[in-house]
Formats: structure tokens, C-alpha cells, sequence
């Protein structure tokens, strides 16, 4: 039987991954810099080829919201 806690789960969201523009892959090219000519290498380390990464957000509190 799970443990049962008073602490609330954290609220975790998925955004896309920054370290591979989302795309889930690595490339390579020859030549290096706008070289148009490039492949992928592999899957991205960050978010392991899905092209999102999990991230831990905060609440947010009624007075942190700026109105108008």
C-alpha cells in the first residue's frame, strides 16, 4: 500500500526542449557554422529524443498576479 503524505505532488509541465530546439535529435555537419549540409548524430541527452523536457513549476499566489 503507497505511503499517504500531506504533501501535495509537484505540478510538473512539459515545454520544449531548449538543448535541441525540440526536435530530438543532435546533427553534425562538416564544415560547421550555416553549413546547410548537416545529419543527425543521434538522439538529444537532454530530453532522450522526445523533444520536450519535464520541468518543476511553482504556484502562484493571487498576489503575484499584476492586473492592469
Amino acid at each position: 500500500m503507497p505511503r499517504q503524505t500531506d504533501d501535495p505532488a509537484p505540478d510538473v509541465r512539459l515545454k520544449p526542449c531548449e538543448a535541441c530546439g525540440s526536435e530530438g535529435k543532435l546533427y553534425t555537419s562538416r564544415y560547421g557554422g550555416n553549413d546547410p549540409d548537416v545529419w543527425p548524430i543521434g538522439d538529444c541527452p537532454v530530453c532522450e529524443g522526445t523533444g520536450g523536457a519535464l520541468v518543476e513549476v511553482d504556484p502562484v499566489e493571487e498576489e503575484e498576479i499584476m492586473l492592469p
